[in-house]
């Protein structure tokens, strides 16, 4: 996991939002100075405060991790059903 590139993602998300720190702080409890470690690539985002940020920012967990919305297929099987046999 890239820490710099996570937070760069989160500050230019949050810039075109028009967001500050402390709108985000009142937003989420995320404090200005955890969000200012996140930005600057000094500290990850804890899994509750990726949640929160993709909610505030408007974009998937996917993207700020990534930088891209991944899909993921799922693969679901099922016993066949007595009905299904003739």
């Amino acid at each position: 996991m890239n820490t710099v590139e996570i937070g760069k993602r989160i500050k230019d998300k949050r810039n075109k939002l028009g967001l500050t720190q402390a709108m985000i702080y009142d937003k989420t409890g995320i404090s200005t100075g955890n969000l200012s470690d996140i930005e600057r690539g000094k500290s990850a985002p804890s899994a509750s405060a990726l949640c929160e940020l993709s909610k505030i920012l408007e974009c998937s967990v996917d993207y700020i991790l990534f930088g891209e919305s991944r899909s993921y297929d799922c693969l679901l099987y099922t016993s066949p059903s007595p009905r299904d046999r003739t």
